[in-house]
């Protein structure tokens, strides 16, 4: 059976060559996606979650910090030797840009726990 969605201004029909194959619409069209994957025996994609804590030592020059707050005169971005530069007040005005890329580019580090497991959607 070869069926696909198409709008309408009433919402989104699943239809096959012959005509609409529900009674009514969808109003989302998550649920029309949902739906045609059900009628067409597709299972939707699990996730496979990571939980993990640990730590890492962090290379000044290949971590990025973004400004959060207030735009003011100073930058948007900065690295690593900037952020430690700065006075603690001023280091809250920043945060991490990128963990993954802090934890690629870092100098030394160690994980207390990683778990995995599939999550079904």
């Amino acid at each position: 059976m070869s069926l696909e969605i198409v709008e309408r201004s009433s919402g989104y029909w699943i239809v096959d060559k012959s005509g609409i194959v529900c009674d009514e619409p969808f109003i989302d069209l998550s649920d029309a996606i949902s739906q045609l994957n059900e009628m067409e025996g597709k299972t939707k994609m699990s996730d496979i979650v990571v939980e993990f804590s640990g730590w890492i030592v962090a290379d000044p020059d290949k971590t990025k910090f973004f400004k959060v707050g207030e735009q003011d005169e100073r930058p948007d971005i900065i690295d690593g030797k900037q952020w430690l530069a700065l006075d603690e007040s001023e280091r809250s005005d920043y945060i991490l840009d990128n963990v993954i890329d802090a934890q690629r580019h870092s100098l030394d580090g160690d994980y207390d726990m990683i778990d995995i497991e599939k999550r079904e959607n």
